[in-house]
């Protein structure tokens, strides 16, 4: 169930960030990019993965978010993480993973996303938030890539 579904939110978001709907080609790449990650396996369950494109797709920021993600309890092969940083190949964004965290620019929608495994949360940060001198704004608009 999460995995078409999941297919069908990024097939979205590349449509939203890149402007045009995915092509053969680019629906291939997504499916091979959720299969080769465990992310179709029946045992997949991070639901807050669904959610968190959910919410990417209305580019609209959030608070923190709470995620259970266990490493020890994830299903074979499953790798969230590599998944997000390969779909930088697909969508046009940036993807930066220090181990613990990841963080995901997509200028396209004027948003920031991070995900904390550390800390065992996402939070998503819009350019037009009302608090945008934030960190989140900082890496938005820096076009030195610093």
């Amino acid at each position: 169930m999460f995995y078409s579904y999941l297919q069908q939110l990024i097939e979205k978001l590349y449509h939203q960030v890149n402007g045009a709907e995915p092509d053969k080609n680019a629906k291939t790449m997504i499916n091979e990019l959720v299969e080769s990650n465990g992310l179709a396996s029946d045992e997949f369950s991070s639901s807050w993965l669904v959610h968190f494109f959910e919410l990417l797709l209305e580019a609209k920021s959030t608070d923190k978010i709470d995620i259970n993600y266990d490493k020890e309890k994830k299903a074979d092969g499953e790798d969230i993480f590599n998944f997000l940083a390969e779909l930088e190949d697909v969508i046009k964004m940036e993807c930066y993973d220090s181990g613990e965290e990841i963080e995901m620019i997509f200028r396209s929608l004027g948003v920031y996303a991070l995900i904390s495994v550390e800390s065992g949360f996402y939070q998503i940060q819009s350019a037009d938030a009302p608090d945008c001198a934030s960190y989140a704004a900082e890496k938005l608009f820096n076009t030195n890539n610093d």
